[in-house]
């Protein structure tokens, strides 16, 4: 639901749109996962701390957990050039 989002063909948008209305918890996931991929791609960890509170209340939970845990590394790995 998160790859080529951009490139569906209408089937295959209509089902993952049905699949969005059906489960909201997977939509929160994958905007959760956007956020989190757009925060890598600009090097901006402004929203990380709430993006790790988000998180853990979803879907990604052991993912937002992890990186939790490993917040000094993972603040690092984004602001590296």
């Amino acid at each position: 639901m998160t790859t080529n989002r951009n490139n569906l063909t209408r089937t295959d948008a209509v089902i993952v749109a049905n699949i969005e209305k059906s489960v909201p918890a997977l939509a929160t996931a994958r905007t959760l996962l956007d956020r989190f991929q757009t925060m890598i791609r600009k090097r901006n960890i402004s929203d990380l701390s709430l993006w790790i509170s988000d998180a853990k209340s979803s879907l990604i939970a052991s993912f937002g957990n992890g990186v939790s845990k490993d917040i000094d590394a993972i603040r690092n790995a984004i602001e590296q050039p």
